[in-house]
């Protein structure tokens, strides 16, 4: 018991500085960690991870803000959006095998990963508003991230972050902290969600939480600090990492005779 709850630190602390330094929420770092480390069932994982991601976000929602790095318009139409769509993701969810959801979890993170990295900026004359044609652009995203959200059982940041930036043309750290600001909404509709379909394991995540906090703050900060290039690079590089991960992990039990 002691061992998994210093485990359950070290992992709050590594995916709340890769949080707030990435802005994607967490759920791409913790659901994995969870699964190899903790040894959650995917479902578990899935659902648990909306319980830490919800604080992790918050506190850097306070931090970008008073950076003056969130655009509340344009957080508000993507917010209108990823509600619907992670009350729509946790159901399907619920119904796919746990080994499809974990390969699928993999693809998906190796998709949007490429992605960042390969796409050099964002779409040119994008101004970042959620005025006219953008604003329905914003609730598209918002929506495909609810759902990827609920089903992924990540924060929905892997979607709304590059589909800022690329889509909208909204700039790395404004996309990063409108991220944030939206996936405190939909993590909070995703734990209740997830709680109503038995997939929340509270006590793990009563541990995760308070190092995920605290380093969610420092990763912030840093994020501040560091330059837009740098920072796409470094959310797509890690995003395609974890996505390999997974994928190569699930092909390998796939042809290790049970």
């Amino acid at each position: 018991m002691r061992r998994e709850s210093l485990v359950s630190l070290l992992i709050g602390a590594a995916t709340g500085l890769l949080a707030g330094l990435t802005g994607v929420g967490g759920g791409v770092f913790l659901v994995p960690l969870m699964v190899g480390v903790l040894c959650f069932q995917q479902h578990y994982a899935h659902g648990t991870s909306f319980v830490v991601i919800f604080p992790m976000a918050l506190v850097g929602v306070i931090t970008y803000a008073h950076f003056e790095h969130i655009n509340w318009a344009l957080m508000l139409w993507l917010s209108l959006g990823g509600v619907f769509g992670v009350l729509l993701g946790a159901r399907i969810m619920a119904m796919l095998p746990e080994r499809r959801l974990r390969w699928l979890f993999g693809v998906f993170l190796l998709i949007v990963g490429l992605v960042m990295v390969v796409t050099c900026r964002g779409v040119e004359g994008g101004n970042g508003t959620a005025g006219g044609v953008n604003g329905g652009i914003a609730v598209g995203v918002g929506f495909l991230a609810g759902i990827l959200s609920g089903i992924m059982g990540v924060g929905g940041g892997v979607v709304l972050v590059p589909g800022m930036v690329i889509i909208m043309g909204v700039e790395q750290h404004t996309a990063q902290g409108v991220s944030l600001a939206v996936i405190t909404l939909t993590a909070f509709i995703g734990i209740l969600a997830h709680y109503r379909l038995g997939n929340v394991r509270l006590k793990p995540a009563l541990w995760i939480i308070p190092a995920a906090v605290l380093f969610g703050f420092v990763g912030s900060l840093l994020a501040h600090l560091a330059g837009e290039v740098f920072l796409r690079q470094l959310v797509g590089s890690l995003i395609i990492i974890m996505g390999t991960v997974i994928v190569i992990k699930d092909l390998r039990t796939r042809w290790v005779p049970t």
